[in-house]
């Protein structure tokens, strides 16, 4: 690596690149692009020699090595601790880099994301000259990550979260992670709107909640609010209009709105949609003795939960901590991501195809070897992991109706078939609208949300579109998503605050 030649490199070469060289997140293809990027940031950022890291070389999937090497660069007078991981397979009897992977650890002096600063705090300042660093809003596990990391970073920040109590949203472990990082929360407290003053560089942040209305001032503002799952999606013959025309007698909810299914114990139950949350839905109302019906339009990829437990056990487990299995498996291309774990997951459904026979025999439309990665995020789920519903379908406690609505009635549903289901409560699992600017434009307004990338789904280098990075405004970012990755991308949102606030702007590398 510190006198890389093209000749090096493996013709299927990928490199993924975390701010250490880019300033944000970009995967890298072929030996002609990886060596002339790699030439070019490596002079650009004043990179120092790679040095072997303390950690042995590892076996992987039976099919290459990896060497963990460290490493430095620099912006102006600020230093980048860096870790990168080099993946050697052999070609025609020589080694070669088939795969690069290079983030940024820590900037040198000003603390590391991994070493928290203990303590209770709470101060949550709030006067007229008072000035954040940071305000994050959303006290979800995305939010709750980047405010340990900031505190970690000496990033003055607040946290709002509109739940009474986190602790009682998330159970213990909260009150773990609050103390170990000292998490600055004020719960209770609604993030109204947030507006920009570009003469001044600075956020206005408008809350309301147990403390009243309060305005507050930050150079850098947070969006931890989801993942665009705010605005409940509903088919047309389900609008408030057809509803009302239908005049049905019954119940019609979206699973947004669903708590619990008691107050219809032994009545006629129908689940639009055959993903997680009405598959979880459907087992609730059999458990209730329901008469339970899954209403599905097109095939659903069902997997077994022990499956994934299986296909994440070997860096997952009581023997690894989870800060190192993070960044063994949080690192890598999604790309590769998704290909390891459709390799272990197909083998699976390979081996043991009579849940699927099953499933089909009774009536559900199965699709047996779909794309984990493209459920996660391309299509915000439409997937179902198994924890127990497929045996109720199995058995016919959960009934199948294979058809499309045409529309609500009195009584039901019309199908285009021409046949109908009576029913007593309706609840649609439809999902939601993923535009999340429509959900930041209540908070940040119509100008700034014009201007905010897309969130969530891969671009075209296989990256999360705007995630844990500027979001189309120079001190706008966006977070979220599932545990192991907000877990782990929280110390880039930190490092990158951390940045601003020391001084030296991001600047993301935009080239080839």
């Amino acid at each position: 690596m510190n006198s890389l030649d093209q000749d090096h490199l493996a013709e299927n070469i990928i490199w993924r690149e975390m701010l250490a060289f880019t300033d944000t997140f970009r995967t890298f293809y072929s030996p002609h692009v990886v060596h002339a990027v790699y030439t070019e940031l490596s002079q650009e950022r004043g990179r120092s020699e790679f040095e072997l890291s303390h950690k042995e070389p590892q076996v992987v999937e039976n099919s290459w090595i990896d060497v963990t090497l460290t490493f430095a660069v620099k912006d102006g007078e600020l230093v980048g601790r860096c870790t990168a991981v080099v993946s050697l397979v052999q070609v025609d009897g020589m080694w070669k880099i088939w795969m690069v992977r290079s983030w940024l650890e820590s900037y040198e002096g000003h603390g590391h994301p991994d070493e928290p600063k203990s303590g209770h705090d709470n101060s949550n300042i709030q006067s007229e000259d008072h000035i954040y660093d940071a305000i994050i809003a959303g006290g979800g596990q995305s939010g709750l990550g980047a405010a340990g990391r900031c505190k970690a970073l000496g990033v003055d920040y607040i946290l709002f979260d509109n739940r009474p109590s986190i602790a009682k949203q998330i159970g213990a472990g909260y009150k773990d992670w609050a103390f170990k990082h000292a998490i600055n929360v004020q719960e209770a407290t609604s993030v109204d709107s947030a507006s920009w003053d570009g003469a001044n560089q600075l956020w206005t942040v408008s809350t309301s909640g147990k403390n009243g209305d309060q305005k507050w001032r930050c150079k850098n503002f947070v969006l931890s609010i989801g993942t665009g799952h705010k605005t409940p999606s509903r088919p047309a013959w389900a609008s408030e209009h057809e509803v009302k025309r239908s005049g049905f007698k019954g119940t019609l909810i979206h699973s947004a709105d669903y708590h619990n299914a008691n107050d219809f114990a032994g009545k006629r139950g129908v689940v639009i949609g055959t993903a997680n949350t009405g598959h979880d839905i459907a087992e609730d109302m059999a458990n209730l003795g329901m008469d339970t019906t899954m209403v599905q339009r097109g095939k659903t990829w069902v997997i077994p939960g022990q499956f994934l437990v299986y296909a994440h056990q070997p860096d997952y487990n009581l023997d690894k901590p989870v800060a190192e299995a993070d960044r063994e498996q949080i690192t890598q291309p999604l790309k590769v991501l998704s290909e390891l774990a459709n390799k272990h997951i197909w083998a699976g459904i390979r081996a043991n195809p009579k849940l699927w026979d099953d499933l089909e025999a009774a009536g559900f439309k199965t699709e047996r070897y779909g794309q984990l990665f493209n459920h996660l995020y391309g299509r915000f789920g439409g997937h179902y992991i198994d924890i127990g519903n497929c045996a109720r379908i199995i058995k016919w406690e959960v009934k199948m109706k294979p058809e499309v609505v045409k529309e609500l009635t009195e009584n039901g549903l019309l199908f285009e078939d021409g046949s109908t289901l009576d029913a007593d409560l309706i609840v649609l699992c439809t999902g939601f609208e993923h535009d999340f600017r429509k959900d930041a434009q209540g908070i940040v307004g119509h100008e700034i949300a014009a201007q905010m990338d897309d969130f969530w789904g891969l671009d075209d280098e296989g990256e999360i579109k705007g995630y844990a990075k500027l979001a189309g405004h120079p001190h706008l970012f966006y977070f979220g998503g599932e545990a192991r990755i907000a877990r782990f991308y929280s110390r880039f949102v930190a490092l990158q605050l951390q940045k601003l606030k020391l001084g030296w702007p991001i600047q993301p590398y935009r080239g080839p």
